[in-house]
């Protein structure tokens, strides 16, 4: 069975991460069809993280130095939305002059998308100090719980952010307990149409937020120091 670490991102790591997000994006799994435009929107939504916040960016490797997951943190949210929109601003200009070109497949995801965004104009979500995005391919998700959330929490205490959070994105059945999981308050939830729609069944997200000293007090792992290697969960 492979072991799985996080470590500090690095440029070479980009081109990895993006296409992590895009073999993921639809419930673990790559779109059912390609979608023109889809490279500029995971750019713009994690290059800020990569490029102006790296020291809070790590990366999961297997054994074999295959990275397997990421971890993306910002302590200034309001700064990853402006970059956010600023990126997206050229992309869907382009994207409107060439509507009547693209695909019917590209034309019903960003219609859908237009919808989420529109969802979140008439129903804000709370605004969080710090705010986290992270992704694990299946096989890694277990490994690595605890190392996210000592990272995430450890990073915020340090800058001295008392909470962090972000969206999970989740299945009806799961919207009561999935923010349990990982030790957060559920803030807010709302559909998520775009995946709703491509699966067939209703799909939500759920804004979390997380308390980064009672997080730390509680996760047992330990990143390694000079002298010591570092600390794996209890039964790991």
């Amino acid at each position: 069975m492979s072991r799985f670490t996080l470590r500090a991102y690095r440029p070479a790591d980009r081109a990895a991460v993006l296409r992590l997000q895009a073999d993921t994006l639809f419930l673990g799994a790559p779109l059912p069809f390609p979608v023109e435009g889809l490279d500029g929107l995971l750019a713009a939504m994690s290059d800020y993280y990569l490029e102006r916040e790296p020291e809070h960016a790590w990366v999961a490797e297997d054994d074999l130095g295959r990275v397997a997951g990421y971890l993306l943190l910002t302590i200034h949210p309001a700064r990853e939305s402006a970059h956010r929109l600023a990126q997206l601003r050229p992309l869907l200009a382009r994207l409107a002059l060439r509507w009547r070109r693209l695909d019917a497949f590209s034309r019903l995801f960003w219609r859908l998308r237009a919808r989420d965004v529109w969802e979140v104009i008439r129903h804000p979500e709370p605004e969080l100090p710090a705010v986290v995005h992270w992704n694990m391919l299946p096989a890694a998700r277990l490994a690595t719980a605890q190392q996210i959330q000592y990272l995430a929490a450890n990073a915020c205490l340090e800058a001295g952010i008392p909470a962090y959070g972000g969206g999970l994105t989740v299945e009806e059945r799961h919207r009561q307990t999935a923010w349990r999981l990982i030790g957060g308050e559920p803030l807010a939830e709302g559909p998520n149409h775009t995946l709703s729609v491509l699966a067939g069944r209703p799909i939500f997200r759920v804004t979390v937020r997380i308390d980064a000293a009672d997080m730390l007090a509680r996760t047992a792992w330990r990143p390694a120091t000079a002298t010591q290697p570092a600390q794996p969960p209890p039964g790991a």
